[in-house]
């Protein structure tokens, strides 16, 4: 697997072509109170996080640059949400 290629048509279409591997990462959270759930929630919503993992690959915890996929939470209870899950994306692939 290589790069990721892509282009734009000119109507504005976006197509693309992944090769390559970039980890993604799902975490789950589990119910947060609303000032925790405040605090998570920029950094969710940021453009980038810098993300820490141990990789198997190089044997060693490393770190990478990652964007978040979509992510809701649903509050049933007034001082709490639900569990959510959200994922967090790399912006290149492992070396």
């Amino acid at each position: 697997m290589g790069r990721r290629y892509s282009e734009e048509i000119l109507n504005g279409d976006f197509t693309g072509t992944l090769k390559g591997i970039f980890p993604k990462f799902i975490l789950s959270f589990r119910r947060l109170s609303q000032t925790e759930l405040q605090t998570i929630s920029s950094i969710l919503d940021s453009a980038s996080q810098t993300f820490q993992y141990y990789s198997p690959t190089k044997q060693a915890v490393t770190s990478i640059s990652t964007y978040t996929g979509d992510w809701s939470y649903t509050n049933k209870y007034i001082n709490a949400n639900e569990p959510f899950e959200c994922s967090f994306i790399a912006k290149t692939k492992e070396v």
